[in-house]
């Protein structure tokens, strides 16, 4: 029996593998890791492994996680805490996330196998070859793989009724990424595409379906509630929620950011022009042919779903670039889901049940070659080409995400010969006011002996104190005031009582000089500033005593 099981899924080992060789080998040719944030899990992964889950952040000295420190990502670097044993963090970060990647793109292959796909291999290589961008956003040392898959698994468990799959996945979502919001968001637009394509439109029947889809609401709701509940952080992982509530707007940080729609398109030419035709193809043409009538059959449901998931993404991709995480692989699961639908009844297959009316083999229409041997030639050349084409292409992304890491690389090497200096020339604990809260998470990963100011969000430092808030964005800009618009700032002459009384503070970091000229020209103006390190754009000033 174990036997027979192994033979029906070798191709999802294959797939495991090849992904895992595949993007492993991509990061070994990464001289460090990919993106700020990546070196504080490597780092949290090895203190974990050596602490158990940390109550208190000392690091972070003048934000609300130095007392109470929650760990919204703690199931991912919890799993990568039995590597970091190995000795070298970068070696362990790289074959954790290798481990992650491949296991998505597992359950991507599974999620088209159970959908009976006959062609899961082609989509899976298009799913790897859609994007530059989003393979490049999963070399990060986050949890963004572990997430699409779980979000994935959601999909196929709301989908085929497997309502304890989806209490397990919400709970596991809880204790991996703040995305598990998106959970019961997707249960509640199943419900409502489940009634309109059983005709319940009106209320009453409307009513009537909510109650027959209620059980994947509440498992999915039950799944967050338990995971909010059980967990190693709780209240205070209820408390770093109202964290984001208030305060000022960081638009800035580099997740939140926008992305201009002709690069999104630029980024997944293949995957946007497929999606549009497909989309069109399917709910444009016949709502215009049928006096904007669509008719949905059941067994379509997953089509329709997975195209409702992945417009809005794409859609929320153009306002803040960390949703192309999502709308890559719904995309292309609609794509798939779609395409084979189609080349189902395409008229030189056999007939079947139709997506929508009219018939889509009404509404195309290709010359057939004659003969079914000349036929099948062709498509296998067609098909194997481009197999081949997308494999090609796949490597290519692989290729851009490690070319785009490593233009990081000086940035790197310019914390990590600061942090060294700080270790050989500072007090253990004591506080370093880091001009860019950005710089945290490599500070952190070279150097735990000193503790600093700011990092993993600016609100955290808001929570703590708006003042301090107000005054550590003000210093860096060369003004003093604790409010957001300085209309009289201080004289610059008291830039050193502030930062000694407000943070503590003995050294100044600042690791790129020419971002904060205003300030540098106070401190060497100031004798009470000391120029202790200077080396490739970097600097370090110390506070008199």
């Amino acid at each position: 029996m174990f036997k027979n099981k192994l033979k029906k899924n070798l191709d999802l080992l294959a797939v495991f593998f090849i992904s895992f060789a595949a993007f492993f080998i991509t990061q070994l040719s990464i001289k460090y890791l990919v993106g700020n944030d990546s070196f504080l899990y490597a780092k949290l992964a090895e203190i974990t492994g050596q602490r158990g889950f940390l109550k208190e952040f000392p690091w972070l000295n003048a934000t609300i996680m130095r007392e109470n420190f929650t760990g919204l990502h703690f199931l991912f670097y919890s799993l990568l805490a039995p590597l970091a044993c190995l000795g070298n963090l970068f070696l362990a970060a790289k074959i954790g996330i290798s481990f992650f990647f491949a296991a998505m793109n597992t359950v991507f292959y599974f999620v088209l196998k159970q959908f009976n796909l006959k062609y899961p291999l082609f989509w899976w290589l298009l799913f790897l070859a859609a994007s530059p961008m989003f393979l490049y956003r999963m070399s990060f040392i986050k949890p963004f793989s572990l997430s699409v898959a779980l979000l994935l698994l959601a999909f196929y468990a709301l989908v085929k009724n497997r309502n304890l799959l989806l209490l397990i996945v919400s709970f596991l979502s809880v204790w991996l990424h703040p995305s598990f919001i998106l959970i019961p968001a997707i249960a509640f637009l199943y419900l409502v595409i489940g009634n309109y394509c059983r005709g319940r439109s009106r209320l009453a029947l409307f009513l009537k379906g909510v109650l027959q889809y209620a059980p994947t609401i509440i498992y999915s709701l039950a799944g967050i509630i338990l995971g909010l509940i059980i967990n190693p952080f709780f209240p205070n992982n209820l408390n770093i929620f109202n964290a984001y509530s208030g305060g000022p707007s960081f638009y800035s940080i580099a997740e939140w950011q926008p992305i201009d729609p002709i690069k999104i398109i630029g980024d997944a030419p293949i995957l946007i022009i497929l999606f549009t035709l497909f989309a069109s193809y399917y709910f444009v043409v016949p709502l215009l042919k049928n006096n904007l009538t669509l008719i949905i059959k059941k067994e379509n449901i997953p089509i329709l779903f997975s195209f409702l998931i992945a417009l809005p993404m794409l859609i929320s991709t153009a306002m803040c670039n960390r949703f192309i995480d999502y709308y890559v692989p719904f995309m292309v699961l609609f794509v798939a889901l779609a395409g084979e639908y189609c080349l189902e009844n395409y008229r030189w297959f056999h007939s079947g049940n139709i997506l929508v009316e009219p018939e889509c083999k009404s509404t195309l229409r290709f010359r057939i070659p004659s003969g079914t041997m000349k036929l099948a030639k062709t498509t296998f050349i067609i098909f194997l080409s481009v197999v081949i084409l997308l494999t090609a292409v796949s490597i290519n992304n692989l290729r851009f995400a490690s070319q785009r890491a490593n233009n990081s690389a000086a940035e790197t090497e310019r914390i990590e010969s600061a942090a060294e200096w700080f270790k050989k020339n500072t007090p253990a604990d004591s506080i370093v006011f880091n001009t860019n809260w950005g710089d945290f998470p490599k500070l952190f990963f070279y150097n735990t002996h000193n503790y600093y100011i700011a990092g993993l969000d600016p609100k955290f430092l808001y929570q703590y104190s708006p003042e301090k808030y107000w005054f550590y964005e003000n210093i860096i800009k060369g003004e003093i005031c604790a409010q957001e618009t300085c209309a009289v700032p201080e004289s610059s002459d008291k830039m050193y009582n502030i930062i000694k009384s407000q943070f503590n503070t003995d050294y100044i970091f600042i690791s790129e000089t020419s971002k904060y000229l205003e300030l540098l020209n106070i401190l060497k103006s100031d004798k009470r500033f000391e120029k202790v390190y200077e080396k490739d754009k970097t600097e370090i000033w110390k506070l008199e005593k």
